[in-house]
C-alpha cells in the first residue's frame, strides 16, 4: 500500500519531495508572460491542425525526460528536469508571409529567452532577476535555463501550413 502524497506546498529541504508539478506550473507561468500568446500556455500538447488558426501562436510545455544523481553515497539527490517548450504558429499563404513567420518566430524565441533569463518584468522595465543571477522559479529550483539547440519543424496539414519550434529548457534542483 502506498502512502498518500503530502499536501503542497512543502518547504524545500533535504528529504522533501521534489514538487515537479509546482516547478512545471511555475515555469509555465513564467513562459505565459513571455509573449502575447493567442491562447493560454498548456502542458497538454496538441497537433497543429487541432488548434485552429485563431488560437495561434501558442505554447505547450512537456517534460520529455528527467535525470537524478548523487555526488556521494546517501547524499542529497540532484535532479535535472528537461522540458520542451513547443511553440506553434501558422504560416499564411499570402505574399511575404514566410518572412513575417520567420520574424515572428525570432521574436518569440527572444521573448522566451528573456523571460527565462530575467523573470517577469516589473513596472519601469526593471528585471526582477538581476543580470547573471540564476532563474530559480521563485525559489523552487537551483537554476532554470534555455539549454541546447532549438529546432524549427515545418508541418503541412489539410488545414494549412504550420511551424513548430522545439526549445529545450533545463531545470536543476538540488535536494
Amino acid at each position: 500500500m502506498t502512502s498518500p502524497s503530502p499536501a503542497f506546498p512543502l518547504p524545500r529541504g533535504a528529504g522533501q519531495p521534489l514538487g515537479r508539478k509546482r516547478i512545471t506550473q511555475a515555469l509555465l507561468g513564467l513562459l505565459q508572460t513571455a509573449y502575447p500568446w493567442a491562447t493560454p500556455a498548456s502542458t497538454v500538447a496538441q497537433l497543429p491542425e487541432n488548434i485552429g488558426a485563431m488560437n495561434l501562436p501558442t505554447l505547450f510545455l512537456v517534460i520529455p525526460r528527467e535525470k537524478s544523481d548523487q555526488d556521494q553515497i546517501f547524499g542529497p539527490n540532484r535532479y535535472m528536469l528537461r522540458y520542451g517548450a513547443l511553440i506553434c504558429a501558422k504560416k499564411d499563404s499570402v505574399r511575404g508571409a514566410l518572412s513575417f513567420f520567420t520574424t515572428e518566430m525570432q521574436d518569440i524565441l527572444d521573448a522566451v529567452d528573456w523571460a527565462i533569463k530575467q523573470g517577469p518584468v516589473k513596472t519601469g522595465n526593471v528585471a526582477s532577476n538581476p543580470p547573471g543571477a540564476p532563474q530559480t522559479l521563485g525559489g523552487l529550483c537551483t537554476n532554470c535555463w534555455y539549454d541546447g539547440e532549438t529546432q524549427l519543424i515545418n508541418v503541412s496539414t489539410n488545414v494549412g501550413q504550420f511551424g513548430m519550434l522545439a526549445m529545450p529548457i533545463s531545470v536543476l534542483v538540488a535536494n
